[in-house]
């Protein structure tokens, strides 16, 4: 049993939904055969409904408008086979006397036949069952078509939010914007490696206090500052790679995935802000604000790494299309983990 092109693009297969089979058969008996009944397992990928026989030999007429006797080919279709009977033929055998032409103890089927409207990216077998006369069954090899894996280009963006391990770090926020790359509409789990970029900004709580008073002045206004407090500002760009990504889609709008990542920082810088608490000197109704003075940051290039695990959700067309999803990060290192809200396109 044979397949025509085993091989399937399944991105462009709504252009060319129609298989062709052949099945080849020879009778290696020592007399000739008058029934030979092909009998076909049709995977449920396909659509038996739709079966067109394309050639057959030994020719004969359709059973439909033979007279009685006549040498005929029967179709017999249901859901899951079908069953090609040739009927009232002479198909001489090998070891037949006086047979010395091999072709003449051979015969063949070939039918076209259509997919089901709802597809699977998942491989389809066949396999025949050929009976001569009232011999028993000779069963052919499986005939198995298969996917090309396909490219799946997918854009992401989101929003990462960090959450303290500690006391002392206040909640950050990243905005990301990544790229991935996977087998195009998967139905099997499969890997999905990606890359990220995204800038951080980390502001502590309070750091320490100063209390005292003392006058200043502020855009030729002159104040009373009540107190003063200092944070430690941190901003960076980091380079987020996802070499570890195994996904698997629970069904047309349910992707679940869980693996590691790697964190590399490629600038950073830190200063430190004191919010100034004033209020207005020399007036009947003074009025109290705060002013925000920063000193001189201290930037460095590459300087850390950092290994996360992560476990990772996504709802909408999980497997071509738009999507939203939420991922978890724990980082082995650091202050922070990170929940990862994002939207996708796969295309």
């Amino acid at each position: 049993m044979r397949l025509r092109n085993k091989l399937l693009n399944y991105r462009f297969i709504r252009k060319s939904k129609e298989l062709t089979y052949n099945v080849q058969f020879q009778n290696t008996g020592k007399g000739p055969a008058k029934r030979v009944q092909v009998g076909i397992t049709v995977p449920s990928r396909l659509n038996s409904e739709t079966i067109e026989i394309v050639d057959y030999s030994p020719k004969c007429v359709m059973c439909d408008s033979a007279y009685e006797g006549q040498s005929c080919l029967d179709t017999i279709i249901r859901r899951d086979s079908v069953f090609f009977v040739f009927r009232n033929i002479y198909l001489p055998g090998m070891q037949q006397e006086g047979v010395n032409d091999a072709d003449s103890t051979k015969g063949f089927i070939r039918y076209r036949i259509r997919f089901q409207k709802e597809l699977k990216k998942l491989p389809f077998k066949s396999q025949a069952s050929i009976i001569f006369d009232r011999n028993k069954p000779v069963i052919t090899n499986r005939s198995v078509g298969r996917w090309l894996p396909g490219i799946s280009l997918i854009g992401m963006a989101g929003y990462r939010i960090g959450y303290a391990k500690d006391s002392v770090s206040r909640q950050t926020k990243d905005m990301v914007l990544g790229v991935a790359v996977s087998q195009y509409s998967p139905y099997r789990p499969y890997f999905q490696p990606e890359i990220y970029f995204n800038v951080r900004q980390q502001q502590t709580i309070p750091t320490r206090s100063d209390n005292r008073q003392y006058d200043t002045v502020v855009n030729q206004r002159r104040y009373v500052a009540t107190g003063d407090r200092y944070y430690t500002v941190k901003s960076a760009t980091l380079l987020d790679v996802v070499p570890l990504h195994l996904r698997y889609n629970l069904n047309r709008f349910v992707g679940v995935g869980a693996g590691a990542s790697w964190s590399i920082t490629t600038t950073s810088s830190e200063y430190e802000r004191k919010v100034a608490t004033l209020r207005e000197s020399g007036v009947n109704d003074p009025k109290t604000v705060e002013a925000q003075y920063d000193a001189p940051a201290t930037k460095r290039k590459f300087e850390a790494h950092n290994g996360a695990a992560f476990a990772d959700i996504n709802l909408g067309l999980a497997r071509v299309g738009p999507a939203f999803g939420a991922r978890y990060y724990y980082y082995f290192e650091g202050t922070h983990q990170y929940l990862f809200l994002y939207a996708t396109w796969r295309f």
